[in-house]
């Protein structure tokens, strides 16, 4: 069975935020790798063609990258940047990632882990003791969190939308959004995806290591793997290469206009900007053991539970479906859309960051 016959054998869920036609365009190109009887520059050549027909009928705007092994196979950008000033994307457009930020927190965790700071089974309440929710300080774990089993509620919600965006800037500003709300079931009995709980993982990294977020993953992530063109950038900080995001109401053929309203600096939930090339760099020192000891990174990708679409390890999704295990995550919000997907077994990456977007009403497969 292919993989695309593995989709459609299982549906992606259409009420799925983080999922869009992205996913199909991911698949659809991946398998130009898969004949074994064609060499890597056809296989390029059949890509790129496809690459093309995206741009020359505006179906897609952002940038791709396919790679085998240490090898970047394909690597271009599509569509405009900045539409007002037809700025092209390129390979080194910085996009905003939105929640693949998640792996970061999930592996920064892991390695306070390691060297005994964090222990997964503990509450919420014993690294954070002046937590005001008393249930999430007593009944939530780490482990709870990581796995979006706390009972924990959408942060970005209505208060999210009341509040101006440049009063986040840090990630203690983020906690009127979600701190005082309710579980909406005990912890560990299901499943619900939520950017709450990785806040306040966020939060816990900052206690346990004496340091801001944003330093910690800086100089433990990014650093070590490479990723020169990574950050959490204020909204009014100039930032070269990056690009605007666009959006519509969800109504086809209704026009795009800039995501203003709908982004903050960036948190350990979601927001970071990265190009496409970081996000690959990220993927090869993750699976190859860089950032986490050989028996962590195993920890981190075992399956946990079982999602809306795919089982999930520790901040990371692991996709069972078709002929390789797929290791990864997606990001998506107003006028932003990103996936990485990572097949272990044979070797390849897949990168693919886009400025449009349209809050999950495109249509799925």
């Amino acid at each position: 069975m292919s993989y695309i016959q593995s989709l459609q054998k299982k549906p992606m869920a259409k009420t799925t935020v983080e999922r869009s036609m992205l996913l199909a365009l991911t698949v659809f190109l991946f398998t130009s790798f898969l004949p074994a009887q064609e060499q890597d520059q056809d296989i390029v050549a059949r890509a790129s063609s496809f690459l093309d027909q995206l741009e020359k009928h505006g179906e897609f705007t952002g940038s791709v990258l396919f790679a085998e092994e240490d090898e970047i196979l394909i690597h271009r950008g599509l569509g405009f940047a900045n539409a007002s000033f037809e700025v092209a994307n390129n390979k080194d457009t910085k996009y905003s990632i939105a929640s693949i930020v998640k792996m970061f927190t999930a592996v920064a965790v892991l390695q306070l882990h390691e060297q005994g700071k964090i222990d997964l089974q503990k509450e919420v309440g014993f690294y954070l003791p002046d937590y005001a929710n008393e249930a999430v300080k007593n009944q939530v774990t780490i482990e709870h969190l990581l796995t979006h089993q706390a009972g924990t509620t959408h942060s970005y919600d209505k208060d999210f939308f009341a509040i101006p965006k440049d009063r986040f800037q840090e990630l203690n500003d983020f906690r009127p959004l979600f701190e005082q709300d309710t579980l909406i079931f005990t912890p560990g009995s299901r499943y619900f995806y939520n950017d709450t709980g990785f806040l306040i993982l966020g939060l816990v990294i900052e206690q346990v290591s004496g340091m801001s977020y944003y330093q910690y993953v800086a100089d433990h992530i990014f650093a070590p793997a490479g990723m020169s063109n990574t950050g959490a950038f204020p909204l009014d900080e100039v930032v070269a290469n990056r690009a605007v995001g666009y959006r519509n109401t969800g109504t086809i053929g209704a026009p795009f206009r800039e995501n203003i309203y709908f982004i903050t600096k960036g948190s350990s939930a979601a927001g970071f900007y990265a190009t496409t090339e970081d996000l690959y760099r990220f993927s090869r020192a993750l699976v190859g053991n860089k950032l986490l000891e050989e028996a962590t990174t195993q920890l981190m990708l075992t399956p946990k539970v079982e999602g809306y679409n795919t089982f999930l390890g520790y901040g990371i999704d692991i996709d069972t479906r078709g002929a390789s295990q797929i290791l990864g995550h997606s990001g998506g919000w107003y006028g932003i859309r990103g996936e990485v997907m990572i097949f272990n077994e044979l070797g390849k990456t897949v990168v693919v960051l886009s400025n449009r977007g349209d809050n999950g009403y495109q249509i799925v497969m």
